[in-house]
């Protein structure tokens, strides 16, 4: 796990090198921020959150301090819409050096790129002094009609008399699509990989997936192994993995049909694979027909696109 950075003399937040949060629903806001200790730093599929220390340089003229300040900042996006905020706030907890630092204010500015645009409310003139504490909303909204990636960049700059680099930092990726049919646009942070968990109350199913997990020696889609499933949305990738794994020349008991793990609508399936990385099993046709419509709900509520991956935990 990479640890953030408050680099002495640039203030530069590492606000991407986040510790994966437990899966959680990628729609579910989070009701209580877990970033209150200094040093956290977590995310999910839609949520960040990091609390951070920082040491500012201040020069004026000949003199020099250090500003100790906090940041914390909490970004909710949200999988139904291409609108979603930062909820910012900065703490001043100390003052060392000889510089006079009267009259030093920190002032938020944020940019995004491609599509995206950020808006600022708060966080201006911020006077620099003991047991200040200032909170601001930043709302970013993304126009794209295809997809956007991009990244946030912070900069509490200060006020014009003092020099010095200010307090820079950058948000985790985030992707805003409108790629997903019956869904709407929506965004995610792509970096974090989700977990599907609905095949585990088809009992058939999720005892062939476990069965095919365990053979290996891939073991794909099982988290503790590292070796995710990658979505393929291609019809023509669908179609040979299902032709080797389940062709219509194999007869049908009555009741039954054909599962094939990995899913035929990913790159491990088994026109791509080697057994035993991969396999079927007769199952109930119920739990069949069942096992598509929880695997096109998952696609939406994690905005898993083409080529993103994804655990399955059965």
């Amino acid at each position: 796990m990479r640890k953030l950075a408050t680099v002495v003399g640039v203030a530069l937040l590492l606000f991407t090198a986040a510790t994966q949060t437990a899966n959680a629903a990628a729609q579910q806001p989070v009701a209580a921020s877990p970033c209150t200790a200094v040093g956290s730093n977590l995310y999910n599929r839609t949520y960040a959150c990091a609390k951070v220390h920082h040491s500012v340089p201040v020069i004026v003229g000949t003199k020099e301090g250090l500003v100790d300040a906090v940041t914390a900042h909490e970004i909710q996006l949200n999988v139904k819409s291409r609108t979603f905020t930062d909820k910012i706030s900065l703490e001043v907890h100390g003052y060392t050096g000889d510089a006079n630092i009267n009259g030093l204010t920190l002032s938020l500015s944020v940019s995004c790129g491609g599509t995206c645009k950020a808006s600022v409310a708060g966080l201006r003139g911020i006077p620099v002094k003991i047991g200040e504490k200032a909170q601001g909303t930043v709302t970013f909204s993304d126009s794209t009609t295809t997809q956007n990636r991009t990244k946030a960049s912070y900069s509490f700059a200060p006020s014009p008399g003092f020099s010095g680099p200010g307090i820079r930092e950058t948000s985790p990726e985030f992707r805003c699509d409108n790629l997903i049919g019956g869904q709407g646009a929506g965004c995610v942070f792509p970096g974090y990989i989700p977990t599907m968990t609905t095949m585990v109350t088809l009992p058939n199913i999720a005892a062939n997936i476990r069965r095919i997990q365990a053979a290996g020696p891939s073991h794909f889609g099982r988290k503790a192994d590292g070796k995710p499933l990658t979505r393929s949305t291609k019809p023509k990738v669908e179609s040979n993995n299902r032709n080797v794994a389940c062709p219509k020349s194999r007869k049908r008991p009555a009741g039954k049909s054909c599962d094939e793990y990995p899913f035929a609508k990913t790159n491990q399936g088994a026109s791509l694979s080697k057994q035993p990385d991969w396999g079927w099993a007769w199952v109930p046709t119920s739990e069949q027909n069942s096992q598509g419509g929880r695997v096109g709900a998952f696609w939406k509520s994690d905005r898993v696109l083409d080529g993103d991956p994804f655990w399955v935990a059965v």
